[in-house]
């Protein structure tokens, strides 16, 4: 398995897995294993896609050193004032406990459960975002990362926002403040 490979969709506690948008399901038919079973069933995520903190962290980090350096200058070091690392470091966890709701949903199919996960990790990343660091890139970067991690656990993301009267694009526009 590679290191970023696929990763196990219900992982044993503490294991710590990221975002996703493919569901890969793989079925092995061999010789009768010992517990009597002739099938198995393993259902894995392939990550295709980072949360978007990891992409800010990257490029403030890199940025940060480069003006450290002095191979940049002040005014070159744009993504430390858009994403500061203490806002990376609040919204961060907010998406990684948003991934494990979704990931132990017991059924994608159960439309209070998913409205309740979006409401929290909503109202998460506005009590996060204190500072106004969430604008129209950001906006867009976390609502398709939230739709997709939807989407990766199986979930009718179309469907969903549709029973409620509202398109797929409205998905966190009720509780959301950015």
């Amino acid at each position: 398995m590679r290191p970023n490979g696929p990763i196990p969709l219900r992982p044993p506690p503490g294991v710590i897995h990221g975002p996703t948008l493919t569901v890969i399901v793989v079925r092995s038919v061999g010789p009768v294993p010992p517990d009597g079973r002739t099938e198995r069933t393993t259902i894995y995520l392939e990550r295709m896609t980072t949360r978007p903190t990891e992409r800010w962290h990257h490029l403030t980090t890199t940025q940060q050193a480069a003006l450290a350096a002095g191979t940049i200058s002040a005014d070159g070091a744009w993504a430390p004032h858009l994403w500061p690392l203490e806002f990376i470091a609040a919204v961060d966890p907010v998406l990684i406990a948003y991934e494990r709701e979704i990931a132990d949903l017991p059924d994608p199919s159960d439309d209070a459960a998913i409205w309740a996960a979006v409401e929290r990790v909503v109202l998460a990343l506005n009590a996060a975002d204190d500072n106004n660091h969430i604008e129209t890139g950001e906006r867009e970067a976390l609502c398709d990362y939230l739709d997709g991690v939807l989407t990766a656990a199986g979930v009718d993301v179309e469907g969903l926002t549709a029973r409620r009267g509202l398109g797929r694009h409205e998905l966190t526009d009720t509780w959301r403040d950015w």
